[in-house]
């Protein structure tokens, strides 16, 4: 009985960084954004450029439909749009990969956690889901320094206000939810 529980511990600990990735993979192209807003938004805003429609939920992110109205205050020209398309083009190509090996590294990770693996067995197979995670944010990065070099002084310091009013809105949500104040999803 108490190695029950002693298992049932060991896999709700195991399985919380688990879940974390999977919220963080419903909007994984923002992870950075709370750390250096002023270098996010590009990417954010180009995902959802007026030639290229949102595909569901995964391509609009966090920011729902807003993406586009946002990616239209900018003012880009059609240069910057197709230089920006073209990032991110780059990007998709390179991102499949690497999620795939994440899904991957997830799922061994939970088999793991739910069969009778080494305490050894568990912190390997956790380096190698952060080094993934790792990675992935490393390339999100470098393209959001792609992105931001296309933009002008003035679209940046646009972008950091649209990232800023989109942050305490979103803050204020959360805050709301979290007093009873609104419906949980």
């Amino acid at each position: 009985m108490k190695s029950q529980s002693v298992l049932k511990f060991a896999a709700t600990a195991l399985l919380v960084p688990v879940a974390g990735f999977a919220i963080a993979q419903s909007g994984s192209h923002l992870n950075a954004a709370f750390a250096e807003p002023s270098l996010t938004q590009a990417s954010l805003i180009a995902q959802n450029t007026p030639d290229r429609p949102s595909e569901g939920n995964q391509r609009k992110g966090r920011w729902g439909n807003k993406g586009g109205e946002m990616f239209k205050e900018l003012n880009l020209t059609p240069d910057q749009q197709a230089k920006i398309k073209a990032i991110r083009e780059q990007e998709k190509t390179a991102s499949t990969e690497q999620r795939n090996q994440m899904r991957a590294a997830f799922d061994r990770m939970r088999s793991l956690s739910a069969g009778n693996a080494t305490d050894d067995q568990l912190r390997a197979q956790h380096q190698q889901v952060q080094q993934l995670r790792q990675q992935a944010g490393d390339r999100r990065f470098e393209t959001m320094l792609k992105i931001r070099a296309v933009l002008t002084p003035e679209q940046r310091t646009k972008m950091a206000e649209l990232m800023q009013k989109h942050h305490q809105g979103r803050h204020r949500g959360l805050r709301d939810r979290a007093d009873g104040m609104m419906p949980q999803r």
